[in-house]
């Protein structure tokens, strides 16, 4: 990562990024957002493991059903968990406010680059314009006709079905007759 400082140019002078004050500005934004994120991040992983402890008090808890009273306890846990996991949510929409006020200047159109995809780009230029309202009218109107011609077939195989049925019952009228005594 020491390629971006050791730029040679016709300037001459010192290219350390944190020498000019915008740029160290922009980066203690940016170390700030980065904090603000992993504070979220591990603000969510308590959410989920609170979440996980209530299921589980109360899947310990018996369910009232009038003939015995539910456990105090449970109850006082239950109830300290709910509120450790709304203090949570609260905390956690603090932080996404301030992780969005911080980083309003910010260009969010590029998201789909930050992801880290398993097989390059290649798996990132097929996602390129899902949501392209062109491609979504050609694929209803594709499924539209596949659907109507799974209909047709299905009605081609029932007419085959009921021909086969007409002959089997002919073929054993005609055997039973064979083996019938005449009159």
């Amino acid at each position: 990562m020491a390629a971006p400082t050791q730029q040679s140019g016709a300037s001459g002078g010192n290219q350390n990024p944190t020498s000019n004050p915008t740029m160290s500005g922009a980066r203690s934004e940016i170390t700030c957002v980065s904090l603000y994120c992993r504070l979220g991040q591990e603000t969510v992983q308590e959410i989920v493991a609170k979440t996980n402890e209530i299921f589980g008090v109360m899947k310990s808890m018996q369910l009232p059903n009038g003939v015995s009273p539910v456990n105090p306890a449970h109850q006082a846990k239950l109830q300290d968990l709910i509120r450790n996991s709304q203090r949570h949510f609260k905390r956690l929409r603090l932080l996404y406010d301030k992780c969005n006020q911080l980083s309003g200047g910010m260009d969010q159109s590029n998201a789909e680059e930050l992801i880290p995809w398993k097989d390059g780009q290649d798996s990132l230029s097929d996602l390129s314009g899902l949501g392209s309202e062109d491609k979504v009218m050609n694929a209803k109107r594709e499924r539209q006709e596949l659907m109507e011609k799974v209909q047709s077939k299905n009605e081609q195989l029932r007419q085959v079905i009921e021909r086969l049925r007409a002959l089997i019952w002919d073929i054993n009228t005609m055997m039973a007759m064979r083996y019938a005594p005449w009159p």
